[in-house]
């Protein structure tokens, strides 16, 4: 770049970047589909990287059309310095983007608890559920294992025992209600206790090693 840039193939530039730009996209949708069909939150993820890498490619594609375009004009001196101009850029992006999706998706990589937000979200949603439950107290916990998200549901001296299929039946409500606004992963359980001590466990630890 201090040496004055130096002259580029355009045209052939842009051609190859609009074929790998739409190879990227057609890769992303493709993906994108299978994942939801198949509720794959790995296809979901490569499906995100061709999305990138699709990104990426459009940039490349937008330089070097503008570099052709200002061909003949009074500003095609600075068609000279694209192509070290996006080597800066997309090195700059190349570093951003690992910090970008660690500090979104660290918490799940850490098998950190979701947010305030998020479980605030759940229970409201849950609130009716939680409510037609006949039971001394009924209390909703909300882990977050990798990139799914965990709740369960605590009934604590239940007025009627909850057999088999009545819990299934409450499960199956549940994931329901939770499906219309959570696109991924979801696992849930319901325990039902006599002993007042497991709900009032503070260690959401314990009290998975405890049931």
């Amino acid at each position: 770049m201090l040496a004055g840039g130096r002259d580029i193939a355009a045209g052939v530039a842009v051609v190859y970047g609009l074929i790998i730009t739409v190879g990227c996209l057609t890769m992303a949708l493709l993906q994108r589909g299978v994942a939801k069909r198949l509720g794959s939150s790995i296809l979901a993820l490569d499906a995100k990287t061709w999305a990138i890498d699709a990104a990426l490619s459009a940039v490349v594609l937008a330089a070097f059309l503008a570099a052709w375009l200002i061909q003949g004009t009074s500003w095609e001196p600075a068609a000279r310095y694209i192509d070290q101009v996006l080597v800066i850029v997309l090195g700059l992006f190349a570093v951003i983007m690992p910090i970008r999706v660690l500090l979104l998706n660290g918490r799940q990589l850490l098998l950190m608890a979701p947010t305030d937000l998020e479980r605030e979200q759940v229970l409201g949603e849950l609130s009716s559920i939680m409510e037609s439950i006949e039971a001394e107290t009924v209390e909703c916990r909300v882990f977050r294992i990798g990139r799914g998200l965990a709740v369960w549901l605590i009934v604590v001296k239940p007025q009627v025992s909850l057999d088999v299929v009545a819990q299934d039946e409450l499960r199956y409500r549940l994931v329901e209600t939770l499906a219309a606004s959570h696109d991924e992963a979801l696992m849930v359980e319901v325990v039902q206790t006599q002993d007042l001590r497991w709900l009032l466990e503070a260690d959401q630890r314990v009290l998975l090693r405890s049931v």
